[in-house]
This record gives C-alpha cells, structure tokens and sequence, in this order.
C-alpha cells in the first residue's frame, strides 16, 4: 500500500508514511504497523498538529493519502480552520484541497471512520495564496487639489503639492485593509527639493523612515511590524518641495 509521495520534500505532515509507527500522531483506536496505520472502526480517530505555518485567509491546503477501506467503510479527513471535511470510500490514491478560511499559526488534521480502514503517505502541502498588490492612497497624483490629505503649511496646484518648509506637513491614513507583521508596502513618488533641503517619508507601524535629498523619483519598501487594519503616511521637509505621483502598494485583504 505505497505511493510515490507528492512533493514530499514540502510536506508539512511529519511521519507522514508512518516509518516511525505513531511517532507525531495522536491517536485513539488505532493500530500501527511499520509503514502504515489501521483506524479500527467507529470512535477511532487519528490527529497530528503543525505549527508556525502562519497560514492566512484564501491560502490552500493540498492533501494526497493512500487509505484501503474494509467492509465499505466511509473515511473522513478535517484541518481546523479551513472548509468542509472530505469524505472518502474504499479505494486507493485520494487527493483533496482545502481553503483556509480564517487566519491562523497552526493547523490540526484530523482522520475519523465509520469503519476499519488502514492509511499511509499522508501528504499536505500548503499553497500560498498570491499577492496580488493593491494601490492604497487616494488622490496620489494631487489632481483633486488636497482631498484624501491632511495638510499643515501646504500648497496645492493642480497635479502636485508643496510643502513650505520647516514644520510643514502632508499625511494620509489608510485604513479597512488587514496587514500582517512580514507585509511589505512599496513606496513610488517623485519630489523635487529647492535650496537642498531634505525630505522625510515615514508610515506607521512600519520599520521606519525614508529620507531623500533634491532628485526626481524615489522608491522605497517598508515592512509592517505589526498587525494592523490602520496606518498613516507621513511627509515631513527640513525645506521647501514639490511632491507628485505619490504611490504606496500593498497586499492587505479588505477588513
């Protein structure tokens, strides 16, 4: 009862093959024998919880396992915080995705039966899903004046704005997204400095801030610290300058 297991280098299950018996499972009424183990009949279940997987809303779960039923019997298989359980008859090789539904730092998988049936190759490999970025300012290009920007000693043309020197000030907040600590924000705007001053970006709850001198267009990334459904980007000046096509992209699920 051997299959080749999928990218097994990737798997999070640990003792998968059962090689080392009950080694990492949790298990009540079962039976294990080198290479595989026996759920035997109603009331058994076999359970193994994973850590530090930092599993997030939307990522996948991809379960591949071998199980040989007897007497017709019907196999479940659950993982916390994911959708409905999958069920599965007598047969050979079964395959099954799971959707995370709720955030979470760990897992639990979870076998139960309706009758005796023996399992191995337990395999689970987590999908994460894709970034897909999102602009999170409004009115970045300043062709709505000052709208969405709390100013303090700034002007405002039409496509740009400028901060007055010294004391002057132009923030925004953003907020109904979901941020976890590890997240990064990638920062694009252009400024242009006069009499060599220079200017200071910071957004909170991030690693810090970003300082520039009289140039054209500046990048940067920052990198949240902390989970958060808020932040503020902040323009400081030791002078005066011209600020335009502000742009901060990120990954935040709505809230």
């Amino acid at each position: 009862m051997k299959t080749v297991l999928k990218d097994a280098v990737n798997n999070v299950i640990q003792n998968g093959d059962f090689s080392q018996l009950g080694q990492r499972w949790v298990a009540h009424s079962c039976k294990f024998f080198e290479g595989l183990v026996e759920l035997d009949g109603p009331g058994s279940s076999l359970s193994q919880t994973v850590a530090g997987l930092d599993l997030r809303v939307g990522d996948k779960l991809h379960l591949t396992f071998v199980a040989k039923a007897f007497y017709g019997a019907n196999g479940s298989v659950s993982v916390t915080n994911t959708d409905e359980p999958f069920t599965f008859q007598d047969g050979d090789v079964f395959e099954h995705s799971f959707v995370v539904t709720q955030d979470a730092q760990e897992l639990t998988i979870r076998y139960g039966t309706s009758n005796t049936y023996q399992l191995d190759d337990v395999v689970l490999i987590v999908e994460k899903e894709q970034c897909v970025p999102t602009q999170l300012l409004l009115n970045g290009d300043f062709s709505q004046l000052g709208q969405h920007w709390a100013p303090i000693s700034c002007k405002f043309f039409e496509g740009l704005a400028e901060l007055g020197g010294p004391g002057a000030r132009l923030s925004q907040t953003v907020n109904g997204f979901n941020f976890k600590a590890g997240d990064q924000l990638d920062l694009k705007f252009d400024a242009k400095a006069f009499y060599g001053g220079t200017g200071t970006v910071l957004v909170t709850n991030t690693d810090g801030s970003f300082s520039f001198r009289e140039g054209d267009s500046f990048a940067h990334t920052f990198v949240i610290a902390k989970d958060v459904t808020e932040f503020t980007i902040l323009f400081t000046t030791s002078n005066t300058y011209q600020l335009d096509d502000v742009e901060l992209w990120g990954c935040g699920r709505p809230a």
